[in-house]
């Protein structure tokens, strides 16, 4: 972020035009923390940090803060001076304490402290420690590389503990590893974790309890992940590295209508990580009543509820740069109404960043548009994001030379404790034999990447995995010459939307080839499934395809277009709009049995489910105010999955004659807290297996809702078997919802259109496997 949004972000007083407030209201600070820098030129080869604890620089805390902080200020009405940034140098220890002591710890009773730590987490032994395992979880300050020490979870105890005896709600985020007990005793990308600190802190002094534990109940604490997993970083959509949990929880907290509990948000952020396949599971500790409050209780009574855009400057030629970006949604093609002359119109020509984008003002007086005129969006469009990234292996002269190798390493099969896996999606493999262009090599945990020559042999593999126990071992086959070159003239001829790379850093798919049936076969595979630091989870995979390279070639490139699609519906983020719909999935109740799963559990392959769709009644009202403020009371809603090749299907409605929509203006709407989809005692789905040979399964739920009805929702959601649509006519017209969805991913014009606002989208995991 340059210096000028940087002090326009700091200068910019009360963003959200809420109620006017008298002195004594509430008011809302925030400490936001990124740390990615911490080798600094220069730092003493003395303090030796940087090799002892491999305390390396990561890519995603300054996105972060600058998300969270955007989030906010349009979002939740804090004024932007009521928040403290501290990012890489600034963010040393001294200054830590300082900020949470000072800034946060100013507020009395009423008020909202809310702190948020981004960077690398670690622990520090405890020998006098009266927990089991003797450590003290800790954040890593940026002055860490010059052997200045961590801040541990007891420390940062004492002062939140404070402010919640003096009646101040706290809210800690940490994305950091370890941040399970920071409080308390994907893709793949760059771990949040870093080696202990040195030494014994032998404490024993008597520190309060953490804040989650506190009597009043008035602290939320969510975390990344548990104690013992790896908080990751991935690299979005637009193209910028975030932490895997505070995207999730950006996404969660700019889609989540006012009045929803915090225990809901928080199901929404384990959802979408589920969704995008992240194995590290989030926590999230509080006292009960919190927990079924609003994270933000609203200190004004706002009536407005959706995002608020400030100007930040009006150049010549009405050029418009707005405070806001990928981190609210925004893309090229939104238009931007003046809240107090909506005939003052922008519409957005390019997005900068995370918080800045550029437009043109479009309709009414350029005399009304000005520095601090504020701007929500009426015109929602899709974000082209970026291609598809498709990693085209080395090749190899010959394949049967690749194939000569599988076969021989298949003698590890039996007699050595290791599981063979034929077809890592199905099966995730925890060791990868792969080729890099000059020789094999074995990655893997325990092993790190360890070479195993041009022509590896069976003890070479059983001697780098001496020791290891619970190996599940897969041996990629690379492409021949002739099938690289077949693929890229396939590519180059008839694919759009995705962009095939000789790089596998940033890929989404690698091609992979394994032996199915006794037959070579090959297929796009996702990389979180293949290695150790892989996400796994439920983004689609392909289909092997066999036969003639150029049999193979053609079946990959539809294949490809598939994942492309499947992937817009994966990245696409609703609008955040003063329209409201206030249900959201929280579970599935089976109706063969009594049973109820909850949002992100595992469901039984041949049992019989309908979802439930609940809204709390503060929802509920919030949605009312909105919907008369804004004329969106009626809300039709559509269910549909995608399952794990990406193929949609829509669900609910299947006839014109089933219910799908929603009054909230109706006389019964505020006590119309549940709806099961269907009612009575009728089943929507019922999960099986769809890969023969499969552990568990997986697809994706939607939940549609629109102010606009779909004119054929069966033509816009169900998309088996199509990679493109490219020629086709859209449904609804030029510049409805449907045309844009129609489109989607499908290297067409949908990066293009535009539509109305009034839609939200959600989505859930469909995680099942064997009845128990």
């Amino acid at each position: 972020m340059d210096k000028a949004a940087l002090f326009f972000l700091l200068a910019l007083a009360a963003a959200v035009p809420i109620a006017a407030q008298p002195s004594t209201a509430p008011v809302r600070r925030a400490l936001l923390v990124g740390i990615g820098e911490y080798a600094e030129p220069g730092t003493p080869a003395s303090a030796n940090a940087l090799s002892t604890r491999g305390l390396g620089n990561l890519e995603g805390p300054v996105h972060d803060v600058e998300s969270i902080r955007s989030l906010l200020v349009s979002r939740f009405g804090f004024r932007a001076d009521d928040i403290v940034v501290l990012t890489d140098g600034q963010a040393t220890r001294a200054a830590i304490l300082d900020a949470i002591s000072r800034h946060l710890g100013s507020g009395r009773r009423g008020d909202q402290a809310f702190f948020f730590y981004a960077g690398h987490g670690s622990w520090v032994e405890n020998s006098r420690s009266s927990e089991a395992d003797r450590r003290d979880e800790t954040i890593v300050p940026a002055d860490a590389a010059r052997g200045v020490a961590d801040i541990r979870d007891k420390e940062l105890r004492a002062p939140f503990h404070e402010m919640l005896e003096r009646g101040l709600d706290v809210t800690l985020v940490f994305d950091a590893c370890h941040s399970g007990s920071i409080t308390r005793a994907v893709e793949t990308g760059l771990e949040r974790s870093v080696r202990p600190a040195p030494g014994d802190v032998a404490d024993d002094r008597a520190w309060p309890a953490p804040p989650q534990d506190h009597p009043s109940g008035r602290a939320l604490v969510f975390s990344a992940a548990r104690d013992d997993q790896k908080a990751r970083e991935f690299r979005t959509e637009s193209g910028v590295s975030a932490g895997a949990f505070t995207w999730s929880f950006v996404e969660a907290l700019r889609e989540t209508p006012g009045g929803v509990p915090a225990e809901y948000l928080f199901q929404q952020v384990r959802a979408r990580m589920k969704a995008r396949g992240f194995e590290q599971d989030p926590v999230f500790e509080g006292g009960d009543a919190r927990r079924r409050e609003p994270l933000f209780a609203d200190p004004g009574g706002a009536r407005f509820t959706g995002t608020v855009i400030p100007v930040l400057t009006v150049g010549p030629g009405a050029g418009v740069l707005v405070q806001a970006g990928w981190a609210l949604g925004l893309a090229r093609g939104a238009e931007l109404v003046s809240l107090e002359d909506r005939s003052v119109r922008v519409r957005i020509d390019e997005v900068i960043g995370l918080s800045r984008a550029r437009g043109t003002l479009v309709a009414g007086a350029a005399s009304a548009l000005g520095e601090g005129t504020l701007l929500t969006v009426d015109r929602w469009a899709a974000s082209a994001g970026r291609a598809l990234r498709l990693h085209l292996p080395p090749a190899v002269p010959d394949a049967e030379d690749g194939e000569a190798v599988y076969r021989r390493l298949s003698q590890l099969r039996t007699g050595t404790g290791f599981r063979w896996v034929e077809d890592p999606s199905i099966d995730r493999p925890t060791h990868l034999v792969e080729w890099d262009g000059e020789g094999w090599f074995l990655a893997g945990p325990g092993t790190g990447r360890r070479a195993l020559g041009v022509d590896p042999s069976v003890e070479a593999v059983l001697s780098a995995l001496q020791g290891q126990s619970g190996v599940r071992l897969f041996v990629a086959i690379p492409p021949s010459s002739e099938l690289d070159s077949a693929v890229r003239r396939e590519f180059a001829s008839s694919v759009s939307g995705v962009a095939l790379s000789d790089a596998v850093q940033g890929a989404d798919y690698s091609l992979v080839g394994t032996v199915v049936r006794g037959e070579r076969k090959y297929y796009w595979m996702h990389r979180g499934v293949l290695g150790p630091s892989g996400t796994g989870g439920l983004a689609p995979t392909t289909e092997p395809a066999g036969g003639l390279d150029r049999t193979v070639a053609r079946a990959l490139a539809v294949q490809a277009g598939r994942l492309a699609r499947a992937a817009g519906w994966l990245a696409l983020t609703p609008p955040s709009s003063g329209a409201v719909f206030p249900y959201r999935i929280t579970g599935f109740e089976r109706v063969d049995r009594p049973g109820r799963a909850g949002a992100t559990d595992t469901l039984a392959w041949g049992g019989q489910y309908r979802v439930i769709l609940e809204a709390p009644r503060a929802a509920l009202e919030t949605a009312a105010r909105a919907a008369i403020d804004g004329g969106t009371a009626r809300w039709h809603w559509y269910l549909f999955a995608m399952d794990r090749q990406g193929n949609g299907t829509l669900l609910y409605p299947r006839a014109s004659n089933q219910p799908n929509q929603v009054n909230l203006l109706a006389r019964d709407a505020g006590e119309r807290t549940r709806i099961a989809v269907p009612d009575g005692r009728a089943w929507l789905f019922s999960p099986t297996a769809t890969v023969a040979g499969a552990r568990d399964d997986f697809a994706t739920l939607f939940l549609l809702a629109s102010a606009e009805v779909l004119p054929d929702p069966v033509a816009v959601l169900n998309f088996t078997g199509v990679g493109s649509r490219a020629g086709e006519e859209a449904p609804g017209g030029e510049g409805s919802l449907s045309a844009v969805l129609f489109e989607l991913g499908g290297g067409t014009r949908s990066s293009s259109l535009s539509a109305p606002v009034t839609w939200d989208l959600q989505k859930a995991p469909l995680i099942s496997a064997p009845a128990r």
